[in-house]
């Protein structure tokens, strides 16, 4: 949560930046492997 005039913290700036690049990735990989299994 921001609160103005308190220092942004390293998850709090994670969190507004968005996905890590594992997220990236496994949310890639599941992407393409749903259709194939419901095909």
């Amino acid at each position: 949560m921001l609160v103005e005039g308190q220092p942004l913290g390293d998850a709090d700036l994670q969190e507004l930046i968005g996905h890590t690049p594992t997220e990236v990735f496994f949310g890639a990989v599941i992407g393409l492997f749903i259709p194939v299994f419901f095909r």
